[in-house]
């Protein structure tokens, strides 16, 4: 089926104020309109109400990880001070090796992990919050092994947030203080 154009025109002002959309069909029979297709959807039943739970339970978890930041008050490092200046809590912790790139002087490979503690495996999802001067500042990325990792280049130090746990846990590491990375990194 298609969406109506008052839909459509509704859908398009709650994206561009950051809205989450959450489509809900009544009926195994019905479609999600096109224009939805890539948002998760569910199906309720006036004839059970066990979905009632798994909705609550699923809005709960995306008001948690949809908090409001703090917003940053360094234009230079817009991270810092947004995920509650801490690398590690509640059996999670966010590292940085940062080297530099052997095939130039000026560049550093950055790689960045987060793990749980022993007995508390990292499962889920962990969402990096980088430098705006990264494209996409913004990164998912799955564990493998307990251990989400994403490698990156980067010329400078920088503060970088990361959420898992559903957004339960925030972690937040500023490599222009971490004394393992280079001087000459943690100085730019």
């Amino acid at each position: 089926p298609e969406a109506r154009t008052g839909q459509l025109a509704e859908l398009e002002a709650a994206q561009a104020l950051g809205k989450r959309i959450v489509p809900i069909v009544s009926s195994p029979d019905d479609l999600v309109p096109s224009g939805l297709e890539r948002f998760q959807a569910m199906l309720v039943s006036p004839d059970d109400d066990s979905w009632l739970d798994a909705l609550v339970s699923q809005l709960r978890a995306l008001a948690e990880r949809e908090q409001p930041r703090q917003p940053s008050h360094d234009p230079e490092d817009p991270q810092k001070g947004r995920w509650g200046g801490r690398a590690e809590q509640h059996n999670r912790s966010l590292r940085a090796v940062v080297q530099p790139t052997p095939s130039s002087k000026d560049w550093f490979d950055i790689s960045l992990s987060v793990t749980g503690a022993a007995g508390h495996p990292l499962t889920q999802d962990v969402v990096f919050f980088l430098h705006p001067t990264f494209e996409p500042a913004v990164r998912t990325v799955s564990p493998v092994n307990g251990i989400a990792r994403l490698d990156l280049q980067g010329w400078g130090a920088f503060t970088l947030g990361a959420t898992t746990d559903a957004g339960r846990v925030q972690l937040e590491l500023d490599l222009s203080q971490d004394p393992s990375v280079p001087q000459r990194f943690r100085e730019r």
